[in-house]
């Protein structure tokens, strides 16, 4: 009886420092997990405000931003160290990777996201760690093996339903064929997005990047075409705006002055747009310059001169007023 006690005692002493070990364990992951999402969420705020001002996102992160991710490493470091056969080992590796990503070390971010990948190919993260290998090549400027990665993963996800890395992957295969000068892999890209995303946010951004490249590439009317589709999807008012002034002036490049015209109009009517109706303004005396208008052309650079004297606006205004008047 005595040595039954003793064994029993041992026993439960046994699961109880397991219990207790799995808990420490998994607060240890939830603490790295939610510095890791506070980071995140101040990189997109301030992407997303960057984008509001017409400005590409930066890559350099605050050092609030830097010093979570170093921790979150560390903390994700020691789970792996001194627990690795516990069932999270793979989330501690994702977590890693992502911020190394974040980090600008791509080499090692890539490590923890290969690592992933040869480790456990049945895990949840599997194509996850694929999408961010792919892109961890990108930033490294392997940039063959990135579009290969990022290309598989892309039709992998659609396949398979995984819609939103699917989202991610074709917007990153897209703009790493903008880098490569690869226009029409990357209008392609940004087209399946639209085919097969379930954001409208995505579908939205996808969409105004077609517009983007069709202008750049000087196809006007289907610049316009591209620009005009962006409303059909529920995005950010900004984003809507932009959308709708690009076509207005695309559409006058492609000589659709009437269609230009009643957007601009429009835009004009909206007084949340206020805040740009300088610029809408100056768009549409270009507008009526252009449709041979001259003299509403003169009085619509004439009211933008008395209008916002003194001014940016004001200053191309008077400009394309000496052209008229030189001409």
């Amino acid at each position: 009886l005595a040595l039954l006690f003793l064994s029993g005692c041992a026993v439960t002493d046994f699961v109880s420092q397991r219990y207790e070990n799995s808990v420490a364990y998994f607060n240890t992951y939830y603490n790295a997990s939610r510095l890791f999402d506070e980071a995140i969420l101040e990189i997109e705020t301030t992407e997303k405000a960057q984008r509001s001002r017409g400005l590409p996102p930066s890559k350099e992160i605050s050092q609030t931003v830097r010093q979570k991710l170093t921790t979150v490493i560390e903390k994700c470091s020691k789970l792996l160290q001194y627990h690795p056969n516990t069932k999270w080992v793979d989330d501690a590796l994702m977590l890693i990777g992502k911020s190394y990503y974040y980090e600008g070390e791509y080499p090692k971010a890539e490590r923890k996201f290969a690592e992933l990948i040869a480790q456990f190919p049945n895990s949840d993260h599997f194509l996850e760690a694929r999408l961010w290998l792919g892109k961890s090549f990108r930033r490294s400027n392997d940039l063959d093996k990135a579009v290969r990665e990022l290309g598989s993963v892309a039709e992998v996800a659609i396949a398979e339903s995984e819609k939103g890395i699917a989202d991610e992957a074709l917007l990153a295969l897209g703009e790493l064929n903008v880098e490569r000068k690869s226009y029409s892999e990357a209008v392609k890209a940004y087209q399946d997005l639209v085919d097969h995303s379930d954001s409208d946010e995505r579908k939205a951004e996808a969409q105004f990047r077609i517009g983007e490249l069709h202008e750049n590439a000087q196809e006007y009317e289907k610049a316009s075409e591209a620009y005009r589709k962006v409303v059909d999807f529920k995005s950010d008012p900004s984003v809507r705006y932009a959308a709708r002034f690009r076509y207005a002036v695309n559409a006058n490049r492609a000589k659709n002055h009437e269609g230009a015209l009643r957007v601009l109009y429009n835009l004009l009517d909206d007084r949340a747009n206020l805040e740009f109706y300088p610029q809408i303004k100056l768009e549409i005396a270009r507008v009526l310059h252009d449709k041979g208008e001259i003299r509403n052309a003169i009085e619509a650079y004439g009211i933008i001169d008395t209008s916002y004297a003194r001014s940016n606006v004001a200053s191309k205004a008077y400009y394309q007023l000496g052209l008229i008047y030189e001409k």
